[in-house]
Formats: structure tokens, sequence, C-alpha cells
């Protein structure tokens, strides 16, 4: 992924209000561009140490951006479930965030993102990742509500 594409993602994240980014919002964003990237077999490979240090990279790369942004018209203190209930809330800034097109669905799947992320140490963290993450197909829906409310609160400020 080219410079300029990381900057599209950013900006358009700061379209939806994105300002202070959490680890683990950090960590989702950094583990979306390299699964992007680099596919999923080659990040779910990688050395934690890498992928630690592309963390960085990305959370260091969207401060700098971020700082050219004016502030938000709205606070988003968690990002809405879906993007219909986004519009809802925030009509304006979801008609800035998607002037080119409606929302689309995410071509990474939710369960190669969610077991990324579950094996994926965060600064900080004294909890070392999970080698792998077996969960059942019932399970999944309630665990991608679970890390992605925990990901968005209080972080899309």
């Amino acid at each position: 992924m080219s410079e300029g594409s990381m900057d599209e993602i950013f900006d358009h994240l700061g379209k939806l209000g994105l300002r202070h980014p959490s680890e683990q919002t950090s960590a989702v964003m950094s583990l979306a561009i390299l699964h992007s990237t680099d596919g999923y077999e080659r990040v779910q490979a990688m050395s934690p140490e890498t992928r630690m240090q592309f963390l960085k990279s990305v959370k260091h790369a969207f401060k700098h951006r971020s700082k050219r942004w004016p502030a938000p018209e709205s606070y988003v203190v968690a990002l809405a479930e879906t993007p219909f209930d986004f519009a809802y809330q925030f009509p304006s800034m979801h008609t800035t965030a998607f002037a080119d097109g409606a929302p689309v669905a995410s071509p990474i799947s939710g369960a190669h993102l969610l077991q990324l992320r579950a094996t994926t140490q965060l600064r900080g963290s004294k909890v070392k990742p999970a080698q792998t993450l077996q969960i059942g197909s019932r399970a999944l829906p309630a665990l991608r509500k679970r890390i992605c409310s925990r990901s968005a609160r209080g972080s899309w400020r």
C-alpha cells in the first residue's frame, strides 16, 4: 500500500470523527492495512515484533496526518453499529465521509481480523497474545461486537 493510500484511509477515518484512537483501535487500523497489502497468511506469519513496529508507524503517521484536520463538527464518542445509524446520528458527517458513494462491505473477513487482533500484543500489555484463536461460528458475532465496541469506546474523540 502506498503512503498516499494510507493517507486516504486516515482522511476517511478523520471524516468519521476519529482523532485520538485507542491502542485497540490503532491495532485494528494497522492490521486492516497490513491485511489489505500483504494478505492474511503473511500477516499471521509475521513476528509480534514486526507487527508492533508497524502498529507504531501507523500510529505515528495517523497522528501526524490528523494534526492537519480541523476539529470535527461533532465528537463521536462511540462509532455507531451501522452506517445507517451513523447517518441518523451524524447526518452532516455522514454526507461528508461518503460524498463519493455509499459505504461498502469490508473486503476483509471479520473472522480473519478477529484472529489477527487476538494474536497481536498491544503496547503496554502484560498479557501475551494467543498463538491461535479458536472460535465457533456461533460465538463469532458476539465476539466481533465485543471487540468492536471495546475498540470504539472513548476512541472516536
